[in-house]
């Protein structure tokens, strides 16, 4: 199974026209209140990289790290909305991450996979 998720996500950054990763603090706990897809690898390090076919819409997108807590919020949540293509957000953590979905997020396509 972990080979498949590394084959998936790596054919997702070969496909893209946009990635950027970066390494953050640590956290325990994604707070996701952006209509983006997210997924959740056990990795070496804590890191965000964020996906998509459209190279603007990552800039859609902004995190931070803040009491363990990486927030993940719309810059343009118009932009994000009305795309057709979708930012995905791969956060990696040597540790177990849980997630939380926003208040105002209604249904927000989301993955959680841990390996």
């Amino acid at each position: 199974m972990k080979k498949i998720m590394t084959l998936a996500i790596a054919a997702i950054m070969a496909i893209s026209a946009s990635a950027e990763i970066k390494k953050t603090e640590q956290f325990h706990t994604v707070k996701l209140d952006a209509p983006v897809h997210l997924v959740i690898l056990k990795g070496p390090v804590y890191s965000v990289n964020m996906v998509s076919r459209n190279e603007q819409l990552p800039s859609a997108v902004s995190y931070t790290v803040k009491n363990g807590n990486l927030y993940v919020s719309a810059r343009d949540i118009e932009s994000l909305s009305q795309a057709e293509r979708h930012v995905t957000v791969i956060v990696t953590a040597p540790t177990d991450v849980d997630y939380q979905i926003g208040k105002d997020m209604k249904a927000v396509p989301s993955k959680k996979h841990r390996k």
